[in-house]
């Protein structure tokens, strides 16, 4: 089970129709009645079922009994979580190759006494404005990240030290300084740049949800898990609801979509 899961369910509550287990799915926060809710599970190895909705993943074993696998993500509209993920590191390979040939580049361009047109602004290049804008509440991805700073500035301030030394005469001091980067700074980000890529997958493993309908029992999948929240029915904002969402709770913090609890709905409308 989950490890955080039994803190989460063995609560004692007072009426426990008020209470919501709350998780996110791709950003957002979502909730649902904790009533039914059997167990929370790592999602480990899926086997597929012939002609089902694409939402419908396949089914999972939880204590050697199969169960049906909901893709919620898909189910609501989103991208599934495995391809945002390949999506992501695909386009940090990118981001670390430019590098690489960012590098080259400056070399040749001092080998063959041209102009270097690419960017010396580290916050220019592609990975500099993904870096600047991206947030992640994963505070070791978060803290992983921040190691990038320096060697990451570094590399680009070497364009204008190596031109400055080639308009003095010092071409080969110039390629000198190229191969020591690539010596130095370049393989510390490829390093970061390898954990990265490891974290992000390690940390992107699913949870399921497993409900009890009462006539079967169905998994949700998860982003991640949040908390337990006491909704009593006057905060709930009914009246945006669909065929899949009851409604919405605003707090202080967070809006929460609440999803319907007849699951089966949701699997099936």
């Amino acid at each position: 089970m989950y490890e955080d899961a039994e803190d989460l369910l063995d609560e004692e509550l007072e009426n426990i129709d008020d209470y919501y287990l709350s998780f996110e799915i791709a950003n957002q926060k979502y909730a649902i009645h904790i009533a039914n809710i059997t167990g929370l599970y790592q999602v480990g190895d899926i086997v597929k079922l012939p002609d089902e909705q694409e939402y419908i993943r396949g089914l999972i074993k939880i204590n050697n009994e199969p169960i049906k696998l909901i893709d919620t993500r898909v189910r609501l509209g989103f991208e599934a979580l495995v391809l945002e993920i390949e999506a992501l590191v695909n386009m940090l390979k990118q981001r670390e190759q430019e590098h690489k040939d960012w590098l080259s580049e400056l070399e040749l361009s001092i080998n063959e006494n041209r102009e270097f047109r690419l960017t010396t602004d580290p916050h220019a290049c592609n990975f500099g404005k993904w870096y600047d804008s991206y947030s992640t509440n994963n505070e070791m991805i978060a803290n992983l990240l921040k190691r990038f700073d320096t060697p990451h500035k570094q590399i680009h301030e070497i364009a204008e030290r190596a031109r400055s030394l080639v308009n003095s005469g010092k071409r080969e001091d110039a390629l000198t300084l190229i191969a020591q980067t690539k010596d130095n700074e370049l393989k510390l980000m490829i390093s970061l740049f390898s954990r990265l890529y490891q974290m992000i997958y390690e940390n992107s493993r699913e949870i399921s949800i497993i409900i009890d309908t009462g006539e079967e029992q169905v998994a949700l999948a998860a982003d991640r898990i949040e908390n337990i929240h006491n909704f009593e029915p006057e905060q709930i904002d009914y009246e945006r609801g669909n065929k899949l969402i009851d409604g919405y709770v605003n707090t202080d913090e967070d809006t929460y979509i609440i999803l319907k609890d007849d699951i089966l709905k949701i699997i099936y409308n």
